[in-house]
């Protein structure tokens, strides 16, 4: 089954908790669960492609437009859990009292903002062909980034709600927490985008595409 519609649960002397999918497995028939590379060709996620990510515990940003200048919670602190379950990539995070934007909370109370993504660099995927369209099946992730709301979704059927009482919280330890080696991590990622994004025009070359 898939998420249901955006609700908004509010709990006298709660914080605010920020939940939602950022990311959705591929159902068929439910355009949603898709998202749109180019015409003809779509990207599909597999149950398990988020496994590594949680199994290693990496220290997954929460934040808006996936923009890291303004984080609402991350791993490493237990301001922000990840898990996985029949429809995708579930988080759940306590919001600070000012989260960015400054409407952030009204913009989806308002339902202004009522979906969520990801951002990652891919680990193994696989291409094939479906009817019509050349899907690209994400098959496993090898750094999860980030994780939160956003204004224009990849998946249309993912979610972000806000509920009013925050769960217990346990810290998770960070992993690879010395400074350098996350710095050269972090360094590393752009250079992961562009090969991951040659890679595919490469292989819409090929296809003649």
């Amino acid at each position: 089954m898939l998420p249901t519609a955006v609700t908004i649960e509010r709990r006298s002397g709660g914080g605010k908790v920020l939940t939602g999918y950022a990311a959705v497995f591929y159902k068929p028939g439910i355009p949603g669960t898709q998202y749109q590379l180019n015409r003809g060709i779509v990207e599909r996620i597999r149950p398990g492609a988020f496994d590594k990510a949680l199994r290693e515990r990496q220290d997954t940003i929460c934040c808006w437009n996936h923009d890291a200048d303004y984080p609402l919670g991350r791993v490493s602190s237990g301001t922000c859990r990840l898990s996985v379950d029949s429809v995708g990539l579930k988080y759940s995070c306590d919001l600070p009292q000012y989260p960015f934007p400054p409407g952030l909370v009204e913009l989806l109370e308002r339902r202004d903002v009522s979906g969520s993504s990801f951002q990652f660099v891919m680990g193994d995927d696989q291409w094939e062909e479906d009817g019509s369209s050349i899907v690209r099946w994400v098959n496993e992730i090898a750094l999860l980034i980030d994780v939160g709301p956003v204004t224009t979704p990849a998946y249309a059927a993912s979610t972000a709600t806000i509920a009013g009482s925050p769960p217990i919280r346990a810290a998770v330890p960070a992993v690879g927490s010395d400074a350098v080696a996350v710095r050269l991590r972090m360094l590393a990622i752009d250079e992961e985008r562009e090969r991951d994004r040659d890679a595919v025009a490469k292989r819409l070359r090929q296809l003649g595409l």
